[in-house]
């Protein structure tokens, strides 16, 4: 507690970030596990422990300060320990959890779960590096903030963010030597389509170390007067090393196309093609023309992946339930509206298969657990919010989004309460009991909002194929066909699934 007293977190802090302490005993973890009946194997497997020369084991994390790693859900994988005093001899300063079947840094960002929310609500994201900048700003008052934990971004990283946010700022420590490395993963965010925005914080300072003397407002003001755009400001960075040396200033032309290539919309690219043009003193025409030959030689073109889930499948699930994501509708689909409207109305309620969790918290696990989520961003944050307070007693969806100091939440949720849903068979209607069948008109909504997605990008994906030449484009073709034909099967497996359809009735 004297640690985490001298770097100022309050005990509410400590608290929401879970963050803790290991005995000092070499074996403290290991003997307890142990004797709950944990096996040796599964806690060297998830780093928890390892053993020594003699096969005794010892605990990694022993006498260090606990930050715990949660996935976007709430669900601890990982931990990191740093020592409490410099004066340790050869001990690292820092020690992090293995990856293990459970855990894998390129699909988890630390502060996601505390801090997905805020992201939502304010359709925006500030990336740091570290957990002491994350839980900082957060005691400032900015919670839309994650960190890297020092790790370079990842696809499984940004297509996770994608699902709250496409705008990200960026924020770097006033003396950092890390930027230029870190550019590549920027590059990453501009070809997933996100909105990326840079900011350099002053000289000496870091985002914990900023967080520290000002509050929210100070903090977001001073980033709203000094954040730039990220092609700008890379563009300015490297500039600053050319000097007068043409030969220099034609491959900073070079690597500043490269980046603005990568990014999908068309318009965006043209806006950035000019400003680039008029930084370098290059004529627009050949920054264009060279963006076009980028993009048709293959160099910009995103390569064709499976979006990871953000937590570990069980080993029986089945590949095809995670195609490669596309871009969305950012409006309700009918089938978002219906599984959005069983929450407003009964988001807080338990029924029975619900593993003790609310209506709200076991749609938002079972849509994680395939790497799902809304498309709108207001869906996501309503979601959120009753998950937050479903546990509060008396607490009750409806009554609280009827009377949402946000309008636009208010007025949907007006809307969402007057519709009903009906099973049809053949040609039979009957409308559905909704409260005291929670469980099975839950599962049948999910289904549906499943195939509505997996529809909705084979859709997308074939539009693509239609706008590429087989004789200029064949490598991004046949990524396209084999993501065609993969959310074919999947759309094959949940059609036999579905049966009666669930329809919403205004």
């Amino acid at each position: 507690m004297t640690y985490f007293r001298s770097r100022g977190f309050r005990d509410d802090i400590i608290k929401k970030f879970q963050l803790g302490f290991a005995p000092t005993e070499r074996d403290a973890l290991a003997k307890a596990a142990l004797q709950k009946g944990y096996s040796k194997e599964a806690l060297i497997k998830t780093g928890l422990c390892y053993a020594s020369e003699d096969g005794k084991l010892i605990d990694r994390f022993h006498g260090r300060v606990i930050f715990p790693v949660h996935t976007v859900s709430g669900r601890v994988v990982a931990f990191g320990g740093r020592i409490l005093s410099a004066k340790k001899g050869n001990m690292a300063k820092y020690v992090n959890s293995p990856e293990s079947e459970i855990y894998s840094k390129s699909r988890e960002l630390y502060g996601l779960f505390q801090s997905r929310s805020s992201i939502a609500r304010e359709d925006c994201c500030y990336l740091v590096e570290g957990y002491t900048d994350v839980i900082s700003m957060h005691q400032s008052g900015i919670e839309n903030v994650v960190a890297s934990s020092g790790t370079s971004l990842t696809t499984g990283q940004i297509h996770l963010l994608r699902r709250f946010t496409k705008n990200i700022t960026v924020l770097y420590d006033g003396d950092s030597a890390g930027i230029k490395a870190s550019l590549r993963g920027i590059d990453m965010l501009l070809e997933e389509g996100m909105n990326v925005k840079v900011l350099l914080l002053p000289d000496g300072e870091d985002p914990d170390s900023f967080a520290r003397g000002r509050n929210a407002q100070q903090y977001r003001d001073y980033i709203n007067a000094h954040q730039t755009d990220f092609i700008k400001f890379k563009t300015n960075l490297l500039l600053s090393e050319c000097g007068d040396d043409p030969i220099k200033r034609a491959g900073l032309v070079t690597d500043i196309v490269r980046s603005i290539s990568v990014i999908p919309s068309e318009i965006v690219r043209q806006i950035y093609a000019r400003e680039c043009a008029a930084a370098m003193s290059v004529s627009e025409a050949v920054i264009v023309s060279e963006i076009a030959k980028m993009r048709r030689d293959g160099n910009a073109q995103p390569q064709a992946e499976t979006q990871q889930p953000s937590e570990a499948e069980p080993a029986d699930a089945p590949a095809a339930e995670t195609p490669a994501p596309t871009e969305r509708q950012e409006t309700l689909s009918p089938e978002e509206r219906a599984l959005l409207a069983l929450i407003v109305k009964y988001g807080e309620r338990k029924f029975e298969g619900s593993e003790d969790k609310c209506l709200a918290a076991f749609v938002r696990d079972e849509l994680e657990t395939d790497g799902l989520g809304f498309a709108s961003a207001m869906a996501r944050a309503m979601l959120d919010e009753v998950t937050q307070h479903a546990a509060e007693p008396g607490w009750q969806s409806l009554p609280y989004f009827l009377k949402h100091p946000d309008e636009g939440v208010s007025k949907l949720a007006g809307e969402l309460s007057e519709e009903k849903y009906r099973l049809t068979e053949r040609q039979q209607s009957t409308f559905v009991d909704e409260g005291s069948r929670l469980g099975e008109l839950s599962a049948r909504l999910l289904l549906d909002f499943k195939h509505g997605y997996v529809r909705e990008q084979m859709k997308l994906v074939m539009q693509k194929i239609r706008q590429l030449n087989p004789q200029t484009d064949a490598d991004a073709l046949r990524a396209l066909m084999q993501q065609y034909i993969d959310l074919s099967n999947v759309e094959r497996q949940l059609a036999p699934l579905i049966g009666d359809r669930v329809f919403s009735i205004r």
